[in-house]
């Protein structure tokens, strides 16, 4: 029983940290791809938080709750599919310019970056919004406060930061395209 519930925590603090390693380097990579400023972050950011959102209250309707009865019996399997659906979001950003049609030396009309930023977070993000719903039933299952799954998941996130921070301050970058762009951005 401890061990059960030792896994459901284990399994929010990998989601928290799958999720910020994701955020940040999803962000970072549209901040590369499309030179956005100010206004573009504000599209990403929201959209994340939509979906992610959308995600959450399609966990709590008639069907999402069955839904959640099933896949609390499988937290994992959420995790581990966000974690895929990562990469098809940085294949989705990374291609997004290209599909609207928007040329590499343009700059990308702002409707078509809402756009944008509206469709490549959705997989990641409406996934993710049942995430901690799973969790939670299942801690509740168990007898145990849902709360618990809120602090572990926050946990996750901080340990995830600090390891990609300290992965990026050693020059570790999980794209060989970075260095390139970075130093075209910033030369020496």
């Amino acid at each position: 029983s401890k061990l059960r519930s030792f896994s459901v925590l284990a399994c929010a603090a990998v989601f928290g940290a799958v999720a910020m390693v994701a955020q940040t380097l999803l962000l970072r990579r549209f901040l590369w791809r499309f030179e956005a400023a100010e206004t573009g972050v504000a599209f990403f950011l929201s959209s994340w938080l939509l979906w992610c959102g959308l995600g959450a209250a399609a966990s709590v309707s008639g069907v999402g709750r069955r839904a959640v009865v099933w896949l609390s019996r499988y937290p994992w399997l959420l995790t581990l599919f966000c974690a895929v659906l990562y990469f098809l979001q940085y294949a989705l950003i990374v291609n997004l310019r290209a599909w609207m049609g928007v040329p590499d030396y343009q700059a990308f009309p702002l409707p078509r970056l809402a756009a944008g930023c509206f469709l490549v977070n959705a997989p990641f993000c409406f996934t993710a919004g049942w995430v901690i719903p799973a969790v939670c039933r299942r801690l509740e299952e168990a007898g145990l406060e849902v709360s618990r799954a809120f602090a572990w998941e926050a946990f996750g996130a901080a340990a995830g930061g600090v390891g990609l921070l300290a992965l990026l301050l050693g020059g570790i970058a999980p794209d060989p395209r970075d260095h390139a762009e970075w130093r075209r951005a910033f030369p020496d």
